[in-house]
């Protein structure tokens, strides 16, 4: 694929220092983005699905990124790019479960009229002024995942002398222990739910018969820090 870029990790909250520079660290970001990515992927739709989203992608010559082949579904289409769709109706178990799952309360709290829910797809890109003039940044969920498992194997690094925390003049080192589950439960919002917001698991609800292949991760929770 990937659908992860290393210029995703730029700037906070997912900064990785010295992500715009070529070498050793591209190289290897690049590779742990593609193992990561993969990983997540697998998770949250199930291996049938995944497979069926890989299949429609393509290297074409000359090209250094994936794209879409002309012969991908609707559905793997609305499933990547996003998607917007008149939310169906729900019996009153379906109501239930749905506000347990995604992170609802119960009867009446958060209700509203509009029934037009909207997937943003694999990537959100959002626009920002600067100098008066516009910019975009890109974000995602499967960035916040591999953020996640950066931050967890770059608790210490591996040295000739076993491992170690390196520390800069004129600083202290701490552990990235709260800043690493901020991300993986942010990962976590974007597929099993938040508050007004169409999440990946709800969108896949919605459409089931779009999806036959996938498979929910009944295991994805949220990590505590306490």
């Amino acid at each position: 694929m990937y659908f992860v870029k290393p210029l995703f990790f730029e700037f906070e909250p997912i900064k990785i220092a010295n992500v715009t520079e070529n070498g050793s660290l591209n190289i290897e970001l690049a590779r742990f983005i593609a193992l990561y990515e993969k990983q997540c992927l697998l998770e949250i739709l199930g291996e049938c699905l995944y497979k069926e989203l890989i299949d429609s992608f393509e290297l074409l010559s000359g090209a250094t990124e994936f794209t879409l082949k002309d012969s991908a579904t609707e559905p793997i289409k609305r499933l990547v790019n996003g998607y917007s769709y008149t939310a169906p109706p729900q019996t009153d178990c379906e109501a239930w479960t749905l506000a347990f799952l995604f992170g609802g309360c119960g009867c009446g709290c958060g209700s509203e009229t509009c029934t037009t829910r909207v997937w943003p797809g694999f990537i959100k890109t959002d626009q920002y002024l600067i100098g008066g003039e516009v910019s975009e940044s890109k974000s995602s969920f499967i960035a916040d995942y591999i953020y996640y498992h950066y931050l967890l194997i770059n608790r210490s690094l591996s040295t000739g002398s076993g491992q170690q925390v390196l520390t800069g003049e004129n600083s202290t080192t701490v552990s990235n222990f709260s800043k690493r589950i901020d991300r993986y439960n942010e990962f976590v919002s974007s597929v099993i739910g938040r508050v007004n917001e169409t999440c990946l698991y709800q969108f896949l609800h919605d459409n089931k018969a779009d999806y036959p292949t996938w498979k929910r991760n009944c295991y994805l929770t949220y990590k505590t820090k306490f």
